[in-house]
């Protein structure tokens, strides 16, 4: 992993919780053809985003328990093309914008897999376009 382009923060694992509901940026050393290649200048390193839910939920589409009190969502860890590097001010953005986006069918007990697969686009570029 090439350090001086991660932001020390992102290993802390930087996440947004709204009730029962968590959506978190991981670094899983990821770029942009699979892993993240520090020798090759076209490509970053980028951060996975995840979402789970409290297990006292008890929302049906999970991948279990992770033994922290909370259950991964089924199909909703996607690598983004938010780099690792991303200043946390624009990574708290990014999580408040996923957060809008799968709360609401999270609360209703819908499916969120389609919605995570959009959100997987987001990017600082892309900024203008997320939920205030």
């Amino acid at each position: 992993m090439s350090e001086d382009k991660i932001n020390k923060e992102i290993l802390n694992e930087p996440s947004l919780v709204r009730g029962d509901v968590r959506v978190s940026f991981v670094y899983c050393e990821e770029g942009y053809g699979g892993d993240y290649n520090p020798e090759d200048p076209d490509d970053d390193p980028l951060l996975r985003m995840d979402v789970a839910v409290r297990e006292e939920m008890n929302y049906p589409h999970t991948d279990g328990p992770n033994g922290d009190g909370w259950e991964n969502v089924s199909s909703s860890s996607y690598c983004t093309g938010m780099p690792a590097y991303a200043e946390m001010s624009v990574l708290n953005k990014a999580l408040e914008h996923i957060m809008g986006v799968v709360h609401g069918p999270l609360m209703r007990g819908e499916g969120i897999k389609r919605a995570c697969q959009f959100l997987s686009w987001v990017n600082p570029d892309n900024e203008v376009n997320w939920k205030r």
